[in-house]
């Protein structure tokens, strides 16, 4: 039967059962699909927002001719690491990999007359919620940047060699290529990835001072014609990136990397609440989802805290905080 907008979410067993371009083999074009349908193929078909379009006359009498209409699906994996289904093409962003307690954790600290209080605290700080089969089954990796909960040994060692792999600039290709990756590519201003744009936004891992010891950061702009526009803002706190980010691109959905992550004498080095808050009020008519939290040792905020200080202070509304392994359809 022809499936209506209100059941097509139903489909998202179709990804996880096979990961490819079209579910039966043969059916790969518009020109395939026509010929399905003359010959009375009564087997379903799956295609996406734009076949169906372009076929819809033909559909519409055809019976067990089944249509999904696309959408963005991000799965908070665990801290940083999303997986992120936009057009046809997967994505994998910033793999953090490691079993739970397998690194020490991060000193967070730059003056040892205030350690870290949790420097004790071994990272991950979480189990990975996602099997591993599931987080590596895509077509590319975006790596924002190659701090160790971003792009951690385990990554390095899981992740396929040639996998492509983008990243912010020729120091970070180096070194992954260094690592033995074999399909490393600088993003400059924009790419085209399998029909998905991928534009590097600017981002600041902290205050000024906060800049010199972090290094560089990037967000990413993925957009396809047939889908909403994703801001991924990486590790940055609110500033004028963000902000002029926001406003240049008009984002549909935004994921914020809100932890409060700290170290002591420089302070946040990406968004707590008040940063969270700005962004929802930047782009009220964006979905705003919350990333990086309860995941290493010098994260201080928690998904509870953001929930209810979103709630006491009107900025709820647009915001999502998934809890690990969750999926979110848009």
């Amino acid at each position: 039967m022809l499936l209506s907008d209100n059941t097509v979410g139903r489909g998202e067993q179709i990804r996880q059962a096979q990961h490819s371009r079209h579910l039966r083999p043969g059916i790969k074009d518009d020109a395939d699909f026509s010929d399905a349908i003359r010959h009375g193929d009564t087997e379903p078909i799956f295609v996406d927002s734009a076949t169906y379009r372009q076929m819809r006359g033909q559909i519409s009498s055809v019976s067990k001719i089944v249509w999904r209409l696309l959408t963005v699906k991000i799965t908070q994996v665990r801290n940083a690491t999303l997986r992120i289904d936009i057009g046809k093409t997967r994505f994998l962003i910033d793999p953090y990999l490691a079993e739970k307690g397998t690194y020490e954790g991060f000193a967070a600290s730059v003056d040892p007359a205030q350690p870290n209080p949790r420097a004790h605290v071994r990272n991950p700080t979480a189990e990975l919620s996602v099997p591993l089969d599931q987080i590596l089954a895509v077509d590319a990796v975006i790596v924002t940047h190659t701090h160790a909960d971003h792009w951690d040994e385990a990554a390095i060692r899981l992740v396929p060699k040639r996998l492509p792999i983008f990243v912010q600039n020729e120091a970070d290709a180096a070194t992954i290529r260094a690592q033995g990756f074999e399909d490393v590519r600088v993003l400059g201003d924009r790419a085209v990835f399998e029909g998905v744009t991928l534009t590097k936004t600017p981002g600041q891992h902290g205050s000024d001072d906060a800049h010199k010891l972090m290094g560089d950061v990037m967000g990413v702009l993925l957009q396809h014609p047939d889908e909403k526009r994703l801001y991924v803002a990486g590790d940055t706190v609110w500033n004028d990136h963000v902000e002029g980010n926001l406003a240049e691109h008009a984002p549909q959905v935004v994921v914020v990397n809100a932890g409060d992550a700290r170290i002591v004498g420089l302070g946040a080095i990406i968004m707590g609440v008040d940063d969270v808050k700005k962004v929802c009020e930047a782009a009220p008519d964006a979905t705003v989802i919350a990333s990086h939290m309860e995941a290493v040792n010098h994260a201080e905020l928690t998904r509870e805290a953001l929930r209810t200080d979103s709630e006491n202070r009107g900025y709820a509304r647009n915001l999502l905080i998934p809890a690990d392994g969750e999926t979110i359809s848009l």
